[in-house]
């Protein structure tokens, strides 16, 4: 984080300013904590909204647009994608180096995917019913599908050839987003949180295996 905090500095020295509110949401909150430790002269407020929840947190928000983008016949009826305890490359530690134990769950694609219905639809029409300023929508990016379980976790029978398995993921996601732009959403967020898990040298090397 220092190296954003540096960033931050240079930017409001090159702008010729003091003082500032710093403001960050999601990941962007732990830099601004970083910057009011490390410069509380130059820190006038800090906003912090939505911070990181951890692991557990972000994954069960996951979980749950997996669940729906499976949905048949009931919200629990995972059809199309499974979630698996699969060992992952790399463990969870805490800052003294302990782990954890808690495993991130692996999506496998199972069957075709369709989606069957408008996933975000009434989150965002509540959202846009109590808010003044133009609302925003997250989802988890596209590589929630394939990232952690890599080809293993996508089914060869279902899908021989990947380019097909992309062109639906596309699809899917594609109609999603058209749904929420049909009910006025112009502020979308992918939520690529598996670009964190390469800062370890195992994921990396896992990853290009």
């Amino acid at each position: 984080w220092n190296h954003y905090v540096r960033q931050a500095i240079g930017l409001l020295d090159a702008l010729g300013i003091d003082k500032a509110h710093i403001m960050g949401g999601c990941m962007g909150c732990c830099p601004v904590a970083a910057f009011g430790v490390a410069h509380p002269e130059r820190t006038l407020s800090m906003v912090i909204f939505w911070p990181v929840g951890g692991a557990k947190y972000r994954i069960s928000s996951h979980q749950r647009f997996a669940r729906h983008l499976a949905f048949a016949g009931n919200q629990f009826d995972l059809t199309q994608i499974r979630l698996d305890s699969a060992p992952a490359a790399a463990k969870l530690l805490r800052d003294d180096g302990v782990d954890v134990q808690f495993v991130p769950p692996t999506m496998t694609v199972e069957k075709k995917l369709n989606h069957v219905r408008n996933i975000q639809e009434r989150d965002f029409a509540f959202l846009k019913s109590v808010v003044r300023r133009t609302p925003k929508v997250c989802i988890p990016s596209p590589s929630m599908l394939h990232f952690r379980g890599g080809r293993k976790a996508i089914s060869e029978e279902v899908y021989p050839d990947l380019d097909a398995f992309y062109a639906d993921t596309a699809r899917v996601y594609n109609e999603e987003v058209q749904s929420l732009a049909g009910q006025g959403l112009r502020y979308l967020q992918l939520d690529d949180t598996n670009l964190a898990y390469l800062c370890d040298e195992k994921i990396r090397e896992a990853t290009k295996a």
